[in-house]
């Protein structure tokens, strides 16, 4: 039985492929097994595939494309091993990404799953390079769960999970939402236990037609949807509290309808400008009594300013505030 499954889907990847496999080829850690889900691809991607690959790597091949979840879950079923390592076609990871996920989790039974830092092209977008920065910015248990729901605290091709939390936890699910964030939450509120390396081990490239860019369940709309599904069902421990939401933003505004589908009642908004309905002005939150707040503020500068501002109120994430957006 090998020490690792990789599990690799791929669709259409004819000209990042290549290199991807190349760089699982020449892994310190030999003694793996990678599964690749040729997803129903139209180019040349399975020549590529074929041109390139040993015999530690098996290819499933559907006639027609069944999409990310099914493609995962299947490589996942079929796997031999007790640690699944994810990877995606348009990605590569470096020399030593095995072998430090695979011996952290021999090491540390007390640990479900394990991811680690990334490097990115130079070419990608300001707002998607301060997306990296703050993904790897967050480096401690403590600092994944405090900020699970504000966004994705994890790239997706770099985790290392063991085969039986797919068993006990759930599989990926398909549905209006990202597949991969709808899983974290999920675990994360079964209290699987992550933990990220502080190492870089994986290039994260990319490229307009990156599945979180075009996907309609990576949309706003349907990571927000994710998010208030959880939120809800830890709102038990302070649903007798007055929940707000500092933001009066269209973010803000599309949480607050949100909550509303599912049940959750929120008391309105929180600003930084006064005289607006059914809002607060942000100096008066120590006058509301025994309050919750969601900071769903879109701006990068004014995130920081609100916790910092929360923490010198003496509120404690998780306790009274969860950043949201």
């Amino acid at each position: 039985m090998p020490l690792a499954s990789i599990i690799l889907p791929c669709y259409n990847a004819e000209r990042t492929i290549a290199p991807c496999i190349d760089s699982i080829k020449q892994q310190y850690l030999e003694d793996f097994e990678c599964i690749i889900i040729n997803d129903g691809s139209t180019d040349n991607s399975l020549k590529t595939i074929n041109d390139h690959i040993d015999d530690r790597f098996t290819i499933i091949n559907t006639t027609q494309n069944s999409g990310i979840v099914n493609a995962l879950n299947t490589g996942i079923a079929q796997s031999n091993s007790d640690i699944i390592i994810r990877m995606d076609a348009d990605d590569t990871m470096y020399p030593e990404r095995l072998k430090q996920q695979v011996d952290y989790l021999l090491d540390h039974a007390e640990v479900d799953v394990v991811s680690c830092l990334v490097k990115t092209n130079k070419e990608i977008a300001k707002g998607y390079r301060l997306h990296v920065e703050w993904i790897n910015s967050l480096t401690t248990p403590n600092d994944l769960w405090l900020h699970r729901f504000m966004d994705s605290p994890f790239s997706h091709p770099t985790m290392a999970m063991r085969k039986k939390t797919f068993y006990h936890y759930g599989f990926y699910r398909k549905g209006d939402f990202p597949e991969d964030y709808e899983l974290w939450l999920r675990w994360f509120h079964q209290d699987v236990t992550f933990h990220k390396l502080p190492a870089h081990l994986l290039q994260w490239n990319d490229h307009p037609q990156r599945l979180s860019r075009v996907a309609h369940y990576c949309r706003k709309e349907a990571f927000i949807l994710a998010k208030c599904h959880y939120f809800k069902k830890e709102w038990h421990q302070h649903r007798n509290r007055p929940l707000w939401i500092w933001g009066t933003g269209p973010n803000a505004k599309l949480v607050k309808k949100t909550l509303t589908l599912f049940q959750v009642k929120t008391e309105g908004f929180i600003d930084v400008k006064k005289g607006k309905k059914n809002t607060i002005h942000y100096t008066t939150i120590n006058e509301l009594q025994n309050a919750f707040i969601l900071v769903c503020i879109g701006d990068r500068k004014g995130k920081i300013a609100a916790e910092q501002y929360l923490k010198e109120k003496g509120l404690s994430a998780f306790s009274d505030y969860y950043m949201f957006i």
